[in-house]
């Protein structure tokens, strides 16, 4: 869907998260119970405000059954090579969250810095405080493609800010979250929100 430079490179009707396009894969996962990560982007890199969310909250609100991962937030390194930090994320995650249960937002690349980490390096109180309020919508990611050899660096990066959260919140979002959404038979429950039960 929109995802940076990536949406410009397409013909004709603009990709989104509400498109007719997508229609069909989130039956498809509704009906094989599949998670779907959606690369949405919140905003565009001159917007500073959430301009596309409406797209992805139609999405939410017409698929419940569909459980989607928001990729890296809806964060992205173009929108931060215009906008530093998105003074509405926090806001908008958290009402989305209490609105839509088959909402995830998966923590990867641009996320870390500047949102869980302050400046210094250290754990940003609410963001700790948000995801050991929702401690079954988060995971973390890596988000790297091409080459793995960085993998384990990239992950320890998420160190400081795990170490934040209280032991069993912090090992959902390491791994029980993700594990949780997979389809029943792969070890995991098969509705929204199943992982809190």
């Amino acid at each position: 869907t929109r995802h940076d430079d990536l949406t410009a490179l397409t013909l004709s009707d603009t990709p989104r998260a509400n498109s007719e396009a997508l229609e069909r894969i989130y039956f498809l996962a509704a009906e094989h119970d599949l998670p779907v990560m959606i690369h949405s982007n919140i905003t565009s890199k001159r917007e500073r405000n959430p301009l596309y969310l409406p797209e992805l909250e139609d999405a939410l609100r017409d698929h419940p059954r569909v459980r989607f991962i928001w990729a890296h937030a809806g964060t992205s390194m173009e929108i931060h090579r215009h906008q530093e930090n998105l003074v509405f994320l926090f806001d908008e995650l958290e009402r989305m969250l209490g609105l839509y249960p088959n909402l995830y937002i998966d923590l990867s690349w641009t996320v870390l810095e500047p949102y869980l980490l302050d400046g210094d390096g250290q754990p940003e109180a609410r963001w700790v405080k948000l995801v050991e309020s929702y401690p079954d919508r988060f995971m973390i990611g890596s988000d790297v493609v091409g080459s793995f050899k960085n993998l384990g660096k990239h992950m320890s990066g998420f160190d400081v800010f795990l170490d934040a959260l209280t032991e069993p919140v912090a090992r959902k979002v390491a791994k029980g979250n993700f594990l949780a959404i997979l389809p029943q038979g792969t070890g995991a429950s098969a509705s929204p929100g199943a992982a809190q039960r």
